[in-house]
């Protein structure tokens, strides 16, 4: 992935690569997901395109040799009486837990989903002290190693991985009371033109990206 998203350092305001090097060069910059220093690289060359890089030790998950596997990331803490519930939710809504996981996933296959399913019940995500139904879409995505372009929808047109922001020792910390871990989940594109996708983790179906001119059209359609 080549990163081309920002945040200004003072005030945390996001900004792509064009955006900076025309109104903002020379500010200091973070990494939206890891918050850790980067800078404009090969912005001189004539070969390959200027992005966003990072420091040559970092630990950034949106760099794939970093990507953790959050299958391996349960806490020891758990509660069965809620998981007996947290089961029977995933068994009366399966289907709203796939809508949302292949919204997110670009056309998301059965396949795939079962997989993500099996594996969550196989490390018993499900009897994870404090988990609500939330998460478990996020969680379930953030299963898999990589999501193939041949796997997937006609709407998926390139590999890719979910990560949570670097900080996350184990999947509790999460939905922890007194967490300060960011809500969000980060799509991490395998190519080098794409840039990374940030999703806020919410009740709500997010769009997917192939919706917006739809959306857009809509928008100014019903403008008063």
């Amino acid at each position: 992935m080549t990163l081309y998203t920002a945040l200004l350092k003072d005030s945390r305001k996001k900004v792509n690569l064009k955006t900076y090097l025309t109104k903002h060069k020379d500010e200091p910059i973070i990494c939206p997901v890891c918050e850790v220093d980067i800078r404009v690289d090969a912005e001189q060359s004539l070969v390959k395109s200027a992005y966003f890089r990072h420091p040559s030790n970092s630990i950034c998950p949106t760099i794939k040799k970093n990507r953790v596997d959050y299958s391996n990331s349960l806490s020891s803490q758990i509660d069965r009486e809620n998981g007996e519930k947290i089961i029977e939710y995933v068994k009366n809504h399966s289907f709203d837990i796939f809508n949302k996981c292949t919204t997110l996933a670009d056309g998301l296959s059965v396949s795939e989903f079962r997989e993500l399913i099996k594996i969550a019940n196989d490390k018993k995500l499900w009897y994870q002290q404090g988990l609500t139904s939330l998460y478990i879409p996020y969680v379930l995505l953030t299963f898999k190693d990589k999501f193939k372009e041949s796997e997937g929808g006609k709407t998926r047109n390139d590999d890719f991985y979910f990560v949570l922001e670097p900080s996350v020792q184990t999947l509790e910390q999460l939905w922890g009371k007194s967490t300060k871990i960011k809500q969000n989940i980060w799509k991490i594109y395998l190519s080098e033109g794409k840039d990374l996708q940030d999703y806020t983790i919410q009740e709500d179906l997010i769009s997917p990206e192939w919706f917006s001119n739809t959306q857009s059209y809509i928008n100014k359609l019903l403008e008063v």
